[in-house]
């Protein structure tokens, strides 16, 4: 009860923030001493208002002076703390009468003002705040719910704006933050995901939790995909840490509960994997996957139908890693069996899994063009062509950057046939979209712009465009720049070979306009002979 009394006090005695109603307060004040020059307790009168306001006021003064001691404050100080009480008092009578033209709730709340009944007041306020407290709960929920309903659909990118609205009404909901964030990873806004995963870190953290293994099982799920995030965006060490912290989570976890946590221990053995693949730590790469195969193949033959797919990613991912470590046989056998995992999981459910056989496909496609088995790496390129043209037309955001990369890759395979014009409009088409998504989000596409532009300019170079060559390689250089900048470790490598290959050029249309000169010299001499 006092704690409510001293909040409304609060209100009435401090400033408020924004604009206050337009009261007419004169210069002197509303307030005085009862009796002049008498010491001690002294009761304020204040004109302008019910007596049973002023009353009440000089309650609550006193009780301020009672909780101050010896401390209290001098008749002036007391004075003008009862001049800007009614000044606030005044400024939220007229707020509540304008209101209560409209809003019934405002005008029984200045009824009960008027009689100095401030307790009541607020008592009103508690219970419509409470109902309405309830009511964005609900708000939230439902959100929430439309937004899963989507996501069982297939339909990611509708259930998105659901789960954002869900997450706004109801901040510090870690279900709701980890649905929002997970949806954004899925649509490719690493930015945004960034943000919300790193907010949802810190609710996580400031938890004090009933059940301490839920509780570190979100922090986990949370790490990987963050970690997962920076990846995608070649923030490597942070990457490195977020997987590493999850790792020793999910292990904790699965050493008293293993059936429930092997599995994520696996997926995160998996990611690990993968990113110390794209760092070139093979040797700790091949132990992660190793151990990852080992757990899911134990899971698969226990529970084909959960497992399966977790299995055929591993055996995906180690596809990539098998031809980046040059064990080509090894590669296509990995390659293979994923496939045909792939291939049986989409026949059941094609929405869930038609995404997964382009990506082995993709992979596939980019080991026979290492090996050179180039009628095999067109065959599966056109069918992942095929599968995420139709698979971005349902939902750019998701599937138009995947797209994007298999033009790319047809673009080299098509320049590795000679096959120039077909090769361009394959690079010509990656450009176009990545381009785009590069408009939205910089960090994540821009890469994949200066690529493109640096194997259309060699594209350009090998046919003798030289000018189209080096304008390509010069847009491809301030994007590597720029990247480097931020980058080093990454991009100073990609920057050195752009460099290398706009140097070659610029030669060879220094040496042409050499013999080009010699040429018209030449030719002008013999006109001038036969003349």
């Amino acid at each position: 009860m006092m704690f409510r009394w001293w909040f409304i006090v609060g209100i009435l005695l401090f400033p408020t923030l924004g604009w206050p109603m337009s009261t007419t307060q004169r210069t002197e004040g509303w307030c005085s001493p009862a009796i002049a020059g008498v010491k001690g307790k002294v009761t304020i009168n204040c004109t302008g208002v019910d007596p049973k306001v002023v009353k009440r006021l000089n309650e609550f003064l006193d009780e301020k002076d009672n909780e101050l001691g010896k401390a209290r404050r001098s008749l002036d100080e007391k004075i003008q703390e009862a001049n800007e009480w009614i000044k606030k008092y005044k400024e939220t009578e007229a707020r509540l009468a304008e209101a209560g033209e409209t809003n019934e709730l405002a005008k029984q709340a200045k009824a009960l003002l008027d009689q100095g009944e401030l307790e009541q007041a607020g008592h009103l306020y508690d219970q419509a705040l409470e109902r309405q407290e309830k009511e964005i709960l609900k708000i939230a929920e439902n959100h929430f719910n439309r937004g899963r309903i989507y996501e069982l659909e297939f339909r990611p990118d509708q259930a998105l704006p659901h789960y954002e609205k869900a997450s706004q009404y109801r901040t510090e909901n870690p279900i709701y933050l980890f649905a929002y964030g997970t949806t954004l990873l899925k649509q490719n806004d690493y930015t945004k995901a960034e943000r919300v995963y790193i907010e949802l870190l810190s609710v996580l953290r400031k938890l004090t939790p009933a059940d301490t293994d839920a509780h570190e099982y979100v922090i986990a799920a949370t790490l990987n995909n963050l970690a997962s995030l920076y990846r995608k965006i070649q923030k490597f060490d942070e990457a490195e840490k977020a997987y590493q912290e999850a790792l020793i989570i999910r292990r904790r976890l699965a050493q008293t509960k293993p059936v429930d946590y092997e599995p994520d221990v696996a997926a995160t053995l998996n990611n690990l994997a993968n990113l110390y693949g794209s760092t070139q730590q093979f040797v700790k790469a091949q132990q992660m996957h190793q151990e990852s195969l080992t757990l899911r193949r134990k899971l698969a033959k226990a529970n084909p139908t959960a497992y399966e797919s977790a299995l055929a990613e591993t055996l995906n991912n180690l596809t990539h890693f098998y031809e980046t470590a040059q064990q080509f046989r090894e590669a296509e056998e990995a390659g293979q069996e994923a496939l045909t995992l792939r291939r049986k999981l989409a026949k059941a459910n094609l929405n869930a899994y038609e995404s997964t056989v382009a990506d082995t496909l993709h992979l596939l496609a980019s080991l026979y063009r290492t090996t050179q088995k180039f009628d095999e790496s067109e065959k599966a390129q056109l069918e992942t062509l095929t599968i995420r043209q139709k698979l971005a037309t349902l939902n750019p955001a998701a599937y138009e950057p995947g797209l994007a990369e298999t033009l790319h890759n047809l673009g080299n395979l098509y320049s590795d046939l000679k096959r120039i014009g077909e090769s361009e409009r394959a690079f010509q088409k990656s450009l176009a979209i990545d381009r785009r998504l590069a408009k939205t989000d910089p960090a994540a596409h821009e890469p994949n712009v200066a690529l493109a532009l640096n194997n259309l300019a060699n594209l350009y170079s090998e046919t003798k465009r030289f000018t189209e060559a080096e304008d390509s390689f010069t847009e491809a250089l301030t994007l590597y720049r720029r990247l480097a900048q931020v980058n080093p470790a990454v991009y100073n490598s990609d920057l050195a070979m752009t460099l290398n290959n706009f140097t070659s050029v610029r030669l060879k249309i220094k040496q042409n306009h050499l013999v080009m000169g010699w040429w018209c010299h030449d030719s002008g001499s013999v006109r001038l002979q036969g003349a």
